[in-house]
């Protein structure tokens, strides 16, 4: 069997990053998050504004793109954990699973726009992300907002996760092993 990239990926504050983490253990995956890289980046290189803060996040994806395609070429299968924008991410990860011959499933969580405002507000992140340089009218466009699947082949599982409380974990993790 190939081995597989799980891609999971949702707006900011959609909760990816927490179904992210209990996927990869309940499959026993090694896993890749941005968040985790971006702030190391930052406490070895420093932070600033946000100007700042959005070039390393720039320069974390190509660096998830790089541990990914390392793992998928030793033919280990893995989970990686992003806001990956559709029209920059579609055709990295279609060439390195092209390049690796491996397999996608993406995982794309939808949240309604009022609770990813809510939990932007109320998370604690390393204050190199500058989250409160984000203005209320940025912050207000967050309710109309959505993000598309990434076009990459494999199949693509949507979950709501505005309420992680009720989410059924074990369900989504069936669904991810149906494909595998």
């Amino acid at each position: 069997m190939p081995p597989t990239l799980l891609i999971v990926h949702g707006l900011p504050a959609s909760g990816k990053t927490s179904l992210a983490k209990w996927i990869a253990a309940e499959l026993c995956w090694p896993a890749v998050y941005k968040d985790d890289i971006k702030e190391i980046l930052f406490d070895t290189l420093g932070w600033s504004d946000r100007a700042w803060s959005q070039r390393l996040g720039v320069s974390t994806i190509e660096i998830m793109y790089y541990v990914v395609a390392m793992q998928l070429s030793a033919g280990v299968s893995l989970l990686a954990e992003c806001n990956f924008k559709p029209e920059l991410a579609s055709p990295k990860f279609r060439e390195i699973l092209a390049r690796t011959d491996s397999a996608a499933i993406q995982v794309l969580c939808h949240t309604d726009g009022a609770v990813r405002l809510r939990r932007f507000k109320a998370r604690a992140r390393h204050p190199g992300h500058a989250d409160l340089e984000v203005s209320e009218a940025e912050a207000d466009a967050w309710r109309a907002e959505t993000l598309a699947p990434l076009d990459v082949p494999g199949p693509l599982i949507t979950i709501e996760t505005t309420d992680l409380a009720a989410l059924d974990y074990p369900a989504v993790v069936r669904q991810i092993r149906a494909h595998l």
